[in-house]
């Protein structure tokens, strides 16, 4: 499948959405990752032509969420994140990285890794 810039996924940062799940309107899907109050949180925005591809997502917190794309002759991973800022304490920072390497684990290394989100640099 090819994926168009017209059709491509588009990340999403601040969702603010409690929970995980998928959202089907006008066409596209919205794949969503929050926890369980109302702030962070991420998602992808699919087109309805990709939706058909989507093998599964993985809602792992509110700042990380990888889908997987069905493709030939392999498959595509997107994380989407949203890392906490310079000033959060260790801890926050340590939990969201350990959370990204645990994302990147459950994909093949032979299938493209797309990164991408809000990575609050200064």
């Amino acid at each position: 499948m090819i994926v168009t810039l017209a059709n491509r996924p588009r990340g999403l940062s601040e969702v603010r959405w409690k929970g995980a799940g998928k959202i089907t309107s006008g066409g596209h899907e919205i794949i969503y990752s929050g926890g369980t109050e109302s702030e962070k949180g991420v998602g992808i925005i699919v087109d309805q032509t990709v939706t058909k591809a989507i093998k599964g997502y993985w809602a792992l917190s509110d700042r990380v969420l990888l889908v997987k794309i069905a493709g030939k002759p392999v498959d595509l991973n997107i994380i989407q994140v949203y890392a906490p800022t310079a000033n959060s304490n260790d801890e926050e920072i340590d939990k969201f990285y350990n959370e990204l390497d645990t994302a990147k684990t459950q994909c093949k290394s032979q299938d493209p890794l797309i990164i991408m989100g809000d990575f609050n640099q200064k």
